[in-house]
């Protein structure tokens, strides 16, 4: 296993998402009712109802250094080793065993130094960008990072 492993690029849990959906389609229903005659208000509300949209959320601002959870790994574990993986509370135990199993994104350093520093605020655009990137990879047979 080698390279730098995210749990992905937005950090929005079930609930904090639901709340800016609600919000979305709060702000898009003012702006329906402000541009609309009352026929459009009629059907976007009983016929189209808002429910089934599914609004674009921003992410908020993150560094790429907020993202990438694993960094620089470089670990060979070769069949009928025992390993001991030890550490404290937070330092990556069970993410490193999550990557080991495939859950985490591999992160390319060629997006890393596509994106230049880690530091940097990236903003939604581009945190959608890299997380599209990043969703897209496709490794052939024995090319995995894991």
């Amino acid at each position: 296993m080698q390279g730098n492993f995210s749990w992905g690029v937005n950090s929005f849990d079930k609930e904090e998402r639901n709340k800016h959906q609600e919000e979305a389609k709060t702000k898009a229903a003012e702006e329906l009712a402000k541009n609309s005659n009352w026929l459009q208000n009629f059907l976007n509300k009983h016929i189209y109802p808002a429910s089934r949209k599914v609004y674009e959320i921003p992410y908020p601002p993150r560094s790429l250094k907020r993202i990438i959870g694993l960094k620089d790994i470089d670990l060979q574990v070769k069949k009928g080793e025992f390993v001991v993986i030890i550490g404290a509370i937070g330092s990556g135990k069970s993410s490193l065993l999550n990557t080991m199993i495939g859950e985490m994104i591999h992160v390319p350093n060629k997006e890393i130094d596509f994106i230049g520093d880690e530091k940097r605020e990236l903003s939604s655009d581009e945190q959608k960008a890299l997380e599209n990137t990043l969703l897209a990879q496709k490794y052939e047979e024995g090319d995995s990072p894991v």
